[in-house]
């Protein structure tokens, strides 16, 4: 084993071998936490992602706090989707409020399908959702959640009157905001 192959523990299971550069990618594009535990070949024991100094070398720094939008009064704005909300809501560790703890995961969580779901999937996007008086297309439904990047299946349905008529091709979905998401067609 090499002393640059590293480890990682996620939802109880051990993954690896990865090299540094990838755990920093997966730290960086949020798929891993900064408390996930990492080991490499010659650590006593594991540790912290942020506890290593190759990691916490190649992230961002944190958000200034005169970034971070001021509330007025009891409202201000979501940081993932921009809607108003009352103040007492969900907050990060670095300060931003947002109005669910969707929102919340959206934003922290990951941007990009996982290696499985690209696997599975073709480049085929589901396009332009558009209806015009209740006739159109919609996805409908939220199954088959990848526990590793929180995609789901759902189907690409035609609507007429707001009523969903013919089922047409089913995608995974990696919903980004609650209107926001990324698409890749079953195979």
């Amino acid at each position: 084993m090499s002393q640059n192959e590293w480890f990682y523990i996620i939802r109880g299971k051990k993954t690896g071998p990865v090299s540094v550069s990838d755990l920093t990618a997966l730290v960086v594009s949020g798929r891993l936490q900064p408390t996930t535990l990492v080991w490499k070949s010659g650590m006593a024991d594991w540790a912290s992602a942020s506890s290593i100094a190759e990691i916490t070398a190649a992230l961002p720094p944190p958000i200034p706090q005169s970034e971070i939008p001021q509330q007025r009064g009891q409202f201000t704005t979501c940081q993932n989707c921009g809607g108003w909300i009352v103040a007492f809501s969900h907050r990060d560790a670095d300060g931003r409020v947002f109005c669910s703890r969707k929102c919340l995961h959206w934003f922290n969580g990951p941007r990009t399908f996982c290696g499985k779901c690209i696997a599975e999937t073709t480049d085929e996007s589901v396009g332009n959702l558009l209806r015009l008086n209740g006739i159109g297309a919609k996805l409908m439904g939220q199954g088959d959640r990848c526990p590793e990047c929180g995609s789901v299946v759902s189907c690409l349905i035609v609507t007429v009157f707001y009523l969903p008529t013919v089922p047409l091709k089913r995608y995974r979905v990696l919903y980004t905001s609650p209107s926001s998401f990324h698409t890749r067609r079953l195979r």
